[in-house]
């Protein structure tokens, strides 16, 4: 069956959105309110949806999704670091795998997205369908975070349209002239922050991670917000795919490696401001918000430059693989 090669403009996307990943998970260590919450809301609006889209794109519709490749690429680091990190910050042996902590909710998701897309596809409609449900899960109070179920029916949206692209889509959507997809970014940045300054919608509603009523919302008021979420992470990804470049430069690099950089900064993050607070304290971070980006942007600049070199992906390929291997039938 055909592969997808590599992408240089997506690597280039990939890049951009793990360091947003990152720096968000820092500001979060900060404070979640005032100029933090501004910068969160605006980063948390769009960059998981993309990154799911874009996962999306690469399992794609008729692509190769054999079972054990996925389960190697994506249960067994689930279950390993999900314990890992449960251990470290809980200082408890009992973790229930069903729970997902913190960033690796998006490794249990993608498992069950790949290891079901193919036979989910044969549905008529399936985005339709993925949409509404996308919609109607956020009114069910027990959608939580077992098993991250709000999240994989919430996201699962971008991952199903996101395999729908493909390569001549792509072009065409390079071909629209940049000037309105920059244009486009700019007043969809405006609204999200304006929203967000006016209290009409909470960053926690950008994370699907809860039911509407969980997140101050009523249910009408969540679906109606929710609509304006999957309008926000479809848009802005489609203005990544069009405005950054599709050539090699010297950030390209670090989009092949985002795995390795996503599992590190759950660990490097917690323990860069566990020094940081010892310090100089919570407090004077929140209340010095320049002094705050910068120790955020250090952070992020560190865990990506540490983790995201060619030595620790190796490593981390060669023990996945490894640990695969052990695991899984040949």
């Amino acid at each position: 069956m055909k592969v997808k090669e590599r992408s240089l403009l997506f690597d280039n996307i990939k890049t951009v959105l793990i360091i947003l990943v990152v720096l968000g998970h820092a500001l979060e260590e900060i404070s979640l309110e005032h100029g933090y919450g501004i910068i969160r809301a605006c980063i948390y609006s769009f960059h998981m949806p993309a990154f799911i889209f874009i996962s999306g794109y690469f399992s794609g519709w008729g692509y190769s999704n054999e079972s054990k490749k996925i389960i190697v690429n994506c249960g067994i680091p689930y279950f390993i670091f999900n314990t890992i990190y449960v251990i470290w910050t809980e200082k408890t042996f009992f973790v229930n795998v069903f729970l997902p902590k913190y960033i690796f909710w998006y490794f249990f998701s993608l498992l069950i997205w790949r290891l079901f897309i193919n036979d989910l596809k044969k549905i008529k409609g399936l985005w339709l369908w993925a949409l509404l449900f996308g919609l109607y899960i956020g009114v069910i109070r027990e959608a939580d975070r077992f098993m991250s179920i709000s999240r994989i029916i919430a996201f699962f949206p971008y991952f199903i349209i996101g395999s729908m692209l493909d390569e001549e889509r792509v072009r065409k959507i390079r071909r629209v002239p940049k000037r309105y997809a920059i244009l486009l970014s700019v007043l969809m940045a405006c609204t999200v922050i304006l929203l967000h300054i006016n209290a009409l919608v909470p960053v926690k509603s950008y994370e699907n991670i809860q039911c509407y009523n969980a997140s101050g919302m009523s249910n009408l008021q969540g679906i109606i917000i929710r609509v304006f979420s999957y309008g926000i992470g479809f848009m802005a990804t489609l203005c990544m795919i069009n405005l950054l470049p599709d050539k090699k430069i010297w950030y390209t690099k670090y989009g092949s490696r985002t795995v390795v950089i996503y599992v590190a900064s759950a660990f490097s993050v917690k323990a860069g401001y566990n020094i940081i607070r010892k310090v100089a304290g919570t407090y004077y971070l929140t209340q010095h918000m320049g002094i705050g980006l910068i120790s955020a942007v250090i952070i992020t600049a560190a865990t990506i430059l540490i983790f995201g070199n060619k030595f620790c992906s190796d490593i981390y390929t060669r023990i996945n693989g490894f640990i695969g291997n052990i695991v899984m039938k040949n």
